[in-house]
Parts: structure tokens; C-alpha cells; sequence
């Protein structure tokens, strides 16, 4: 039978606020009384020994003893054995309680374990990559700097030779620039190649025969 506790206004504000209630005759109890009609006489309940328990200040439950037939009056040892078998109840509930904390404690740390390896992976990989990329950024700037820049600057100077000194001699220059010119297009085939390929640009690319 489930019993609603709106229906029984004072015997709730009693359970919340005794741990014990000991009514020797349940029908005329303040405590129990409301359930007289409902509840006692129709199962020949006469007497009824409650005692409740507790967990973080909030009721959490209770153990209800009942007397058919005739009234009972209470002794200390029924309500002592009660009260210790809730306290028992209480002690069992926390414990379970307990257990599923630490559980949940451990499942979060294997979580964070977890989530822990899984950044230093990522940040290790990261770490790779930056200086992977700073690496292909200093071998660019090599190229550009001494294999690119290098043919480009003799052209410009074969040029700008041609242009100020009128008494050189036209075939030996012209040579001097297609050898310049020669160079730079090696160089710039190579660039084109190994890009094409997806390979690593670097210095060696160009030392390769």
C-alpha cells in the first residue's frame, strides 16, 4: 500500500521532526490518528512504532512496526532494537552512497587520465608540426635567399652592365646571361618539381643530381 503524505498533514510534520514515534494506541495518537479510517481499522492496526533516519539532514526513510489485535504499549527494548536496526539502515545507505562516490572519483579520473594523454598527444603532435614548419620556413628562405636570388642578381647585373658600358663585348655577355638564365630556370624546375611530387622542399633537393 503506498500512503500519501498530503493526505496525513500531521503525522508527516511528525516524521520530520521526531526520530521516534512510539503510539501505544494508534487511533487517538496526534501523530497517527489521521489514519484511522484509511488505514488502522480497516487491517485491525492498534498500536504502530516508527522510527525514521536520516542522510544530509534529509529524511530518508523509516521503519514502521504494528501491533493487530490489540493495543501494545512500547517498551524500551522494542524501541531500542528499532532504533539500532535504522541506524543500521542509515550506516548501509551511506556506505552504498559512498561506494557509488568513490566509483563516480575513479571513473572521473580515468576520465582525466584519459583526457590528459590524449592533450599531451595533441600538443606533442602540434610541437611537430610547428617545427616542421619551421623548418620548411628556413630552408624557403634559403632558397630564396641564395639559390633563387642568386641567378636572378646576376641577370639583373648582366643587364644593367649591358645597359652602362657600351665596349663590352655583346657575345660574352650574352653568354654570361644565358648561363645565368640556365641556372635560375634549373633552379626554378626543381622548386616545380618537387612541389609537384609532394615532396619536402629543402636545401638537398637541390644537391640531388
Amino acid at each position: 500500500m503506498t500512503l500519501d503524505l498530503t493526505d496525513v498533514p500531521g503525522y508527516a510534520e511528525a516524521i520530520r521532526t521526531k526520530k521516534i514515534i512510539a503510539a501505544s494506541d494508534a487511533r487517538t495518537d496526534p501523530s497517527t490518528k489521521e489514519f484511522k479510517d484509511s488505514y488502522l481499522v480497516p487491517l485491525d492496526i492498534h498500536s504502530m512504532l516508527d522510527v525514521t533516519f536520516f542522510r544530509d539532514g534529509q529524511l530518508d526513510g523509516l521503519i514502521c512496526c504494528e501491533q493487530q489485535g490489540a493495543p501494545r504499549v512500547w517498551k524500551s527494548e522494542d524501541i531500542i532494537f528499532v532504533s539500532s536496526v535504522a541506524d543500521i539502515i542509515s550506516l548501509a545507505y551511506r556506505s552504498v552512497q559512498r561506494r557509488e562516490y568513490e566509483k563516480k572519483l575513479k571513473l572521473q579520473s580515468k576520465e582525466i587520465a584519459r583526457m590528459n594523454e590524449m592533450l599531451e598527444q595533441r600538443v606533442k603532435e602540434r610541437t611537430e608540426e610547428l617545427e616542421d614548419r619551421n623548418n620548411q620556413l628556413t630552408e624557403y628562405a634559403f632558397i630564396n635567399s641564395h639559390l633563387l636570388r642568386s641567378p636572378v642578381s646576376k641577370i639583373l647585373g648582366l643587364i644593367n652592365l649591358m645597359e652602362v658600358d657600351k665596349t663590352s663585348d655583346p657575345q660574352q655577355m650574352m653568354d654570361h646571361l644565358k648561363q645565368s638564365c640556365a641556372e635560375l630556370d634549373t633552379v626554378v624546375k626543381k622548386i616545380t618539381i618537387a612541389l609537384d611530387g609532394g615532396e619536402q622542399l629543402d636545401r638537398n633537393t637541390f644537391r640531388k643530381q
